[in-house]
């Protein structure tokens, strides 16, 4: 396979790590809340219990869930991508594909399509990929 390089194909929607990061931010900033209210009144209910707590921070059950989705929303947005990366105009070979700390599909393509490929819709960049 002569004149190839391998790429990553950076789409625009931000990975799933952005949208866990926001709920993580915000189950921290409850918990916060809560510990600094029990400290300002230890005698209110449940005080005693919140200080004394071990508990980590957790997003919970429906931001888990929004999480998931928008890592179904990239595969399905990556989905659509693929026969233009892929098809005559390109001629790209996919290698894999990455959703939840990075956004975006690998691929071995001749270097003089990568201009090409970053004027696709959806896409943000293209970076060339060192072994």
């Amino acid at each position: 396979m002569k004149n190839v390089v391998a790429v990553m194909v950076e789409l625009n929607q931000p990975p799933a790590a952005a949208v866990y990061a926001e709920a993580f931010e915000e189950a921290r900033a409850q918990a916060d809340a809560e510990r600094t209210f029990a400290l300002a009144h230890p005698t209110a209910p449940g005080s005693q219990a919140i200080l004394q707590s071990s508990k980590k921070v957790e997003i919970g059950s429906a931001a888990a869930n929004q999480v998931k989705g928008h890592v179904q929303q990239i595969k399905q947005t990556q989905e659509g991508i693929l026969p233009s990366l892929t098809g005559a105009q390109i001629g790209g070979r996919f290698l894999y594909s990455v959703q939840r700390a990075y956004n975006g599909i690998a691929m071995v393509v001749n270097p003089k399509k990568i201009s090409e490929i970053s004027e696709l819709a959806g896409v943000k960049t293209v970076h060339i990929l060192h072994p």
